[in-house]
């Protein structure tokens, strides 16, 4: 009875064992990652799918063999086992280059261990492997991408202050063009009107690229000088400025909000060309204090500024006096809060793009328009 009782409790040892066992077969053989595991020569003994899969031999192929020709070096393989035996027997998440049965060099995670018998003696190890070269390529892809941003992160800042300070200079050349009318001597007018319209020209060309070259698609890399590269920026046509005609709009009061000082001065020194009286403002909160203290026919606010809004300058200037005259400004359509739409509802008599390539001819029509109503 005893011994029957014996032989029932092996074959449920046994029985159990075999759950085991093709509990493990199936582990192996459905895992995406490399599994593999030599005896204590370094032979290779278990090479699952994914191991073909990824490194291409077939389990006849390998078997048996060492798996030093797995390594990308010989000296790659002694490292691995140095740094494993350093840790104990243990190895966790080490990268490692192998060499495809195509030659193929392939970056792994591998995480290893070395395996002991009861009596401590190595008798092989096994070790779990990923292949990162998707994580690769996903770093290589989120490189290329950050090195994009920053590029246009850049360009759109140089861009900005390169055109703040074309606005001034295009204020500037339309004043002298504007200057230039009275002079008297046909052939002197004609010679300084001609520079100032191809500067002018020459300004809005300029404006361009910066456009361009906020614009990465149209953007294309070229080789320089040696090894260094640059952005190959598709040049734009001549851009014919409109003539601006010498005019004086009268005594009336004008007030001029922008926190780009090059875009404010430039704005008043061109405005008081044709006999306005204009003051500045270089943040919303100076723009109220002045509408407070003055009686303006007309107020030119950016719709973005520090302290108060434009909308916060147009509300407050309407508060005053229903009737001001009230022109906001902004740039490419920036207009995060709706400023635009509150505004045009409640009175506001224009918008002026500061879009590039701008021009002032543009700003005088608008204030034509409104001091005509």
């Amino acid at each position: 009875v005893q011994i029957v009782g014996y032989g029932i409790e092996l074959n449920r040892i046994i029985a159990h064992l075999g759950k085991q066992e093709a509990y493990f077969k199936k582990l192996i053989t459905s895992s995406a990652d490399i599994i593999v595991t030599t005896d204590w020569k370094g032979r290779v003994r278990v090479w699952n799918p994914a191991a073909e899969r990824i490194l291409g031999y077939k389990p006849n192929e390998i078997r048996g063999r060492s798996v030093l020709r797995l390594y990308k070096s010989p000296a790659e393989a002694r490292r691995v086992m140095r740094k494993m035996r350093e840790q104990g027997g243990v190895l966790s998440n080490e990268e490692v280059e192998v060499v495809t049965k195509g030659g193929e060099v392939v970056p792994l995670s591998l995480s290893a261990a070395i395996l002991y018998d009861t009596d401590g003696n190595e008798v092989g190890t096994v070790g779990v492997s990923r292949d990162l070269r998707p994580m690769k390529r996903l770093q290589e892809q989120l490189i290329e991408a950050q090195k994009k941003a920053a590029i246009q992160k850049t360009v759109v800042t140089l861009s900005h202050y390169i055109n703040n300070q074309l606005m001034a200079q295009v204020a500037l050349l339309s004043d002298l063009a504007c200057e230039a009318q009275k002079i008297s001597d046909g052939e002197l007018r004609r010679y300084f009107e001609d520079g100032l319209r191809r500067s002018l020209s020459r300004a809005f060309q300029i404006a361009q690229i910066t456009k361009t070259l906020q614009n990465p698609q149209e953007i294309k890399e070229e080789q320089y000088i040696g090894e260094l590269e640059m952005l190959s920026v598709p040049l734009p046509e001549s851009i014919e400025p409109e003539a601006i005609e010498a005019r004086k709009f009268g005594k009336l009061k004008v007030l001029v909000a922008d926190d780009e000082p090059v875009i404010r001065d430039g704005f008043a020194e061109f405005l008081r060309h044709f006999g306005l009286e204009v003051d500045t403002a270089e943040d919303g909160e100076q723009a109220i204090r002045l509408i407070k203290e003055n009686d303006y026919d007309l107020v030119i606010s950016d719709i973005k500024m520090p302290k108060a809004t434009g909308y916060d300058v147009f509300h407050a200037a309407k508060t005053k006096n229903p009737n001001v005259n009230v022109l906001l400004m902004t740039a490419f359509g920036y207009d995060p809060d709706h400023t635009v739409v509150k505004a045009a509802r409640e009175g506001l008599e224009g918008v002026f793009f500061k879009e590039k390539p701008f021009d002032m001819s543009k700003l005088i029509a608008l204030i034509e328009r409104i001091f005509s109503k």
